[in-house]
């Protein structure tokens, strides 16, 4: 095989794995999130994916879950731990574990879209890339220029050896 074909084939897997691991979770159930900042470190990394299941209210555990919501602040989403709740309003107060202070503003049950279940560092960069519409471009053109250069080596192959049979 040739070294172009085996780089092919080895790239070729990579996005496979790489796409398994940002759409396969969707078809158990979970959701995927790229981790964008450094307010988790050192338990969950900036460049991290993370995946995220739903979770009711009576199962939310201070000080073990990390929850993924929507600021009522800043209507982003964020990922922080769990450092009190009031079951009462169902409000959970959270904190980055890389943050000096907690959040200002308590989240709403509803605002949380799950618990992450576990991550796996620097998988997060290629998910997001995957995710966007230039990183799709990006795989699609690196197939079509991989399939063009096949075709051209095959074309360029057939070729000679239509040249080496008239010379004979």
């Amino acid at each position: 095989m040739k070294t172009r074909n085996k780089l092919f084939a080895v790239l070729s897997i990579v996005i496979l794995l790489l796409s398994a691991f940002v759409w396969a979770p969707k078809l158990l159930g979970m959701s995927t999130y790229y981790v964008s900042s450094d307010s988790m470190e050192p338990t969950i990394y900036k460049g991290s994916l993370a995946f995220v299941t739903s979770v009711e209210f009576e199962d939310i555990r201070v000080g073990e879950d990390v929850l993924v919501f929507t600021s009522p602040v800043k209507q982003k989403t964020f990922m922080h731990r769990v450092i009190y709740i009031n079951s009462a309003e169902q409000l959970i107060f959270t904190k980055g574990d890389n943050n000096n202070v907690a959040d200002p503003v308590p989240v709403t049950f509803d605002a949380c879209t799950g618990k992450v279940v576990f991550d796996i560092p620097l998988i997060g960069y290629a998910s997001w890339a995957l995710d966007t519409l230039p990183g799709k471009i990006a795989v699609i053109a690196f197939y079509i220029v991989c399939v063009a250069v096949m075709l051209e080596s095959r074309r360029a192959k057939k070729s000679k050896k239509e040249v080496d049979s008239n010379e004979k």
